[in-house]
């Protein structure tokens, strides 16, 4: 084989550990931004669910709780007849949810820093009646968004606009 050919095929060769590099380089900023997305999509959405666990303890005139640690979050409902606290774990509309791609999560309740687990719910949501409550999340790049809870009833998403 002479000089020119082998040349030729460490050319290609090293275009080829380039290209394979840069799309390596490239599949992991995809996967950094997605989770931090996820973690967008993940708070909204969980926004959504307390508002609708809220409006479902107006309904049916009872109380549902709500947990969460760096994990993920469960949702509770207190039992009539003994008044447990039961995790919901089979319904569509409270589901059991992982948390993706964050660094830093504070729950704080009635303006008091909550322990961070789901023995048991931090947050009870009961008819005619709302407890104040902030789920701030952080996600790797410090962006923020929170989800804010006032004595009025509202349930509010908050994204860091950066």
């Amino acid at each position: 084989m002479d000089a020119g050919k082998k040349s030729y095929k460490l050319e290609i060769g090293m275009a080829a550990f380039v290209a394979i590099v840069v799309l390596g380089v490239a599949y992991n900023a995809i996967a950094i931004l997605r989770a931090d997305l996820n973690l967008a999509n993940t708070t909204q959405q969980l926004s959504t669910h307390l508002r609708l666990a809220h409006e479902e303890a107006n309904f049916e005139n009872a109380q549902y709780g709500f947990a969460i640690d760096d994990a993920g979050y469960v949702f509770y409902r207190r039992a009539a007849v003994d008044e447990a606290w039961q995790r919901i774990t089979d319904d569509t509309l409270f589901p059991q949810q992982k948390l993706p791609g964050h660094k830093d999560l504070q729950v704080i309740v009635d303006g008091e820093l909550a322990r961070l687990q789901q023995e048991q719910p931090q947050i009870i949501l009961q008819p005619n009646e709302m407890q104040t409550f902030s789920l701030q999340f952080t996600d790797k790049d410090d962006r923020e968004y929170a989800i804010i809870a006032n004595e009025d009833g509202e349930i509010v998403w908050v994204a860091d606009s950066r």
